[in-house]
């Protein structure tokens, strides 16, 4: 059974426990169990599921329009008033997967989005 709102004083917690739900995937390098959600900049972030028992750094809510979005949460601040509101944090699956440098960009390395190209000239 599933913790709902009234339970956890948390208002998303039944819509995002019941999506999670129906997209959970394998890894497929590690196998291990993952959601897809979508980041604020519209691109797809792999997250561990189900939470960590020692918390991560990634809130996840369910948008009616987006399905589920993450947020990273920068602070420790941030993170600890999470946790003791009843939210469950989550861990970017990156951090987690033995096999993450075949599989994740280097941020150092890629692209922004909309960037020009430089050419030589």
């Amino acid at each position: 059974m599933t913790e709902t709102a009234r339970e956890t004083g948390n208002p998303h917690a039944d819509r995002t426990t019941l999506r999670a739900q129906l997209d959970k995937r394998r890894c497929n390098h590690c196998k291990g169990l993952i959601v897809w959600a979508i980041t604020g900049t519209d691109s797809r972030m792999p997250v561990d599921w189900p939470a960590p028992d020692t918390g991560g750094n990634v809130l996840l809510v369910l948008d009616d329009h987006k399905g589920l979005i993450a947020t990273v949460l920068g602070t420790r601040g941030q993170r600890q008033a999470y946790a003791t509101s009843g939210w469950p944090l989550y861990l970017h699956h990156r951090l987690s997967c033995p096999f993450a440098e075949r599989w994740a960009r280097n941020p150092q390395n890629t692209p922004r989005r909309g960037a020009p190209k430089r050419g030589r000239g």
